[in-house]
């Protein structure tokens, strides 16, 4: 049998981790981006600061990663990737909701677009590697990504 029919037949028979992986790697990136975005209001509450700052902040580092990633993301091991990526979400995530002045919390929004930067230019071009089924698991996950908007939007028990 030639590679390229094994090849064909090992993708076909696709692990259902990895396809969860990849959904999951969608999902996180759009439910924080959703929240860090659905939440520029309050992160700036009290201040003079414009609402567009908190667009740049989450946009600028992720468009200048993007440029630049591609070029040195195939020294990283996928781990490291991995790690790096969720380890940043979550920081950031960390330091805009706990962060007690405007400045921290920007810092926080910055922490999460760099995060996007490793799962969009780190995790996602894996899928090359596997079936189709990771890249729409990974549409899925992000499609799913109104949950966080959602969640932050939605009603809040009466205290």
């Amino acid at each position: 049998m030639d590679s390229s029919k094994a090849n064909a037949e090992d993708k076909s028979k696709e692990k259902i981790i990895d396809v969860f992986a990849f959904f999951m790697f969608g999902l996180v990136e759009y439910v924080s981006f959703g929240t860090i975005i659905t939440g520029s209001q309050d992160i700036l509450a009290n201040t003079e600061v414009p609402t567009a700052i908190t667009i740049l902040t989450a946009n600028l580092p992720y468009m200048l990663l993007s440029i630049v990633l591609p070029y040195f993301m195939s020294k990283v091991p996928v781990p490291a990737r991995v790690w790096s990526a969720f380890g940043l979400l979550t920081l950031g995530m960390l330091v805009v909701a706990l962060g007690q002045n405007l400045w921290l919390r920007l810092f926080g929004i910055a922490l999460n677009s760099v995060g996007y930067s490793f799962i969009e230019v780190g995790l996602l071009p894996l899928s090359a590697f596997y079936s189709e089924r990771t890249v729409f698991a990974f549409s899925g996950g992000t499609g799913l990504g109104f949950i966080g908007t959602t969640y932050y939007t939605g009603p809040r028990p009466k205290q």
